[in-house]
């Protein structure tokens, strides 16, 4: 197993409310002159619906230029106690542990993306998911030998 020199954990989030379907976020102090692997810890997310549950949302990360993960408001959700509001939450936790190995610096801005699969079997961007979002990765650089 390798050694670690340097470990840099970073949590991007988003209120998903209002947006274009991609958000920007800003990191700095990462390992030079650029980590081995990032890694995704954890996948959070709370949704707040006025409607179905019944898509499967995809994340796109800069970093990798490829799909990090995944969340749905499927996991659970919990009817408001008033009973005349039709609002819903969803919260959906996921800790994929997932690692990409990294051959280019990463520092300024990462871009995240959220996609679905249209009626066509294509990702496009999405805009309809609502709530927050956070994700937490962590940025390692081994030892050289």
């Amino acid at each position: 197993m390798s050694k670690i020199q340097a470990i840099k954990n970073f949590t991007a989030f988003c209120f998903l409310d209002n947006y274009d379907g991609k958000w920007f976020q800003n990191i700095s102090g990462l390992p030079t002159p650029y980590p081995d692997e990032m890694i995704v810890r954890q996948i959070t997310y709370n949704a707040n619906f006025f409607g179905a549950f019944n898509k499967i949302y995809f994340i796109w990360c800069s970093v990798v230029g490829d799909y990090i993960g995944q969340f749905t408001p499927l996991s659970s959700f919990n009817r408001d106690i008033e009973p005349s509001t039709t609002e819903y939450t969803a919260y959906f936790v996921s800790n994929p542990q997932t690692r990409f190995k990294l051959n280019q610096a990463v520092q300024g801005q990462i871009e995240f993306q959220v996609h679905q699969i249209d009626d066509k079997g294509n990702m496009v961007i999405d805009e309809s998911a609502s709530g927050e979002i956070g994700i937490a990765l962590e940025f390692v650089k081994y030892i050289s030998k």
